[in-house]
């Protein structure tokens, strides 16, 4: 009977030293990422950090689809909207162009389009591609990868087809192909915003936003890519405006300030870059909030992102038959046929 109270004393004792080895293993390695943390989140405050180069991020990319017609020489242009897509998302296209995309009136009104893509190694579906654009003329390829990592390289190329192809635009808007836009809301916060938008970007935006570290994410951001504790200031790339003047003044910029693979970060990058500012509008939803379309009646979205893959979400918030009794869709299809009509008067 000794020896068995013995041998559990002696197990106890064991016990407690393993436990305790564990917390004081656990608490160093803790400390000790705290302190790297610390260490490097702390190598600058956020107002000293340094996110610039001299030339060092030429753009040495060229356009191989421009689509001039978008844009006749000398012709006036209210607004350009910039729509990232892919070679895949054909569907997605369509889907606009029967919708919201109408008030553009095929790209001859007072509003214009173009869809940005990279380059594509398959020769069918760049066949297709062509096709494609030889019905609608409304695509601009650039010779660069078209993956998500480039998504930045398919900015700047979009700005400088604006700046080559459309330079009379008086503002440029870029947005994604899964995004909903009130065009008669969004000309209203242009103009509500016009004097700011000269010294800044406009939408959905963050003054301050910690880099993402999960390896998971399609947003990770390391700590050798950046080693700060906070971005810039940004806007949301699901949908931002802008001025042409600042346009320009990003594309001067871009060269000294280094390659960054997250497209809005990195115009936020540009943006401070220059000493301009972040105008947050009303309306620009970086992501849809419900899924239950009704929660916009009263808020009468500029810009409705759909992350929530709602299943036909541009058809839903355009329809004549809307998601709820008197709701937006109904409003906003009344609102826009008002729109479209005096600028056809105009």
């Amino acid at each position: 009977m000794i020896m068995k109270v013995i041998r559990l004393k002696r197990w106890s004792i064991v016990l407690v030293v393993i436990a305790v080895t564990i917390l004081v293993f656990n608490y160093v390695k803790d400390d000790d990422e705290r302190t790297n943390s610390e260490n490097t989140d702390s190598v600058e405050p956020y107002q000293k950090v340094e996110w610039k180069c001299d030339k060092c991020f030429p753009f040495n990319y060229n356009l191989t689809i421009t689509s001039p017609t978008i844009c006749q020489t000398g012709e006036k242009v209210d607004l350009i909207i910039l729509i990232s897509t892919t070679i895949f998302h054909s569907d997605k296209r369509k889907a606009l162009r029967k919708t919201w995309l109408t008030a553009t009136h095929e790209n001859k009104g007072h509003i214009r389009y173009a869809f940005l893509l990279g380059a594509v190694k398959d020769t069918k579906l760049q066949t297709k591609l062509k096709s494609e654009n030889e019905l609608y003329n409304d695509i601009v390829q650039g010779d660069y990868p078209d993956r998500y990592y480039t998504l930045t390289l398919k900015t700047l190329s979009g700005f400088h087809w604006v700046a080559n192809y459309c330079p009379n635009a008086s503002y440029v808007m870029k947005t994604d192909d899964d995004v909903f836009i009130n065009i008669p809301a969004l000309m209203e916060s242009i103009h509500s915003n016009r004097e700011n938008l000269s010294t800044s970007i406009g939408g959905r935006c963050y003054k301050r936003e910690r880099p993402v570290r999960d390896k998971s994410s399609k947003y990770f951001t390391s700590y050798e890519q950046y080693p700060y504790k906070q971005f810039f200031g940004f806007c949301s790339g699901t949908g931002y405006i802008t001025s042409i003047k600042v346009v320009n003044q990003v594309l001067k910029v871009s060269e000294d300030v280094p390659f960054f693979h997250l497209e809005d970060v990195y115009i936020g990058f540009c943006v401070e870059q220059l000493g301009l500012s972040l105008q947050y509008i009303d309306g620009f939803y970086a992501d849809a909030e419900d899924v239950d379309l009704c929660v916009y009646k009263g808020k009468t979205p500029v810009v409705l992102h759909n992350s929530l893959r709602l299943p036909n979400l541009v058809f839903r918030m355009w329809g004549e038959i809307s998601p709820c009794k008197n709701g937006i869709s109904h409003n906003f299809i009344s609102f826009l046929k008002s729109f479209l009509f005096h600028s056809e008067q105009s």
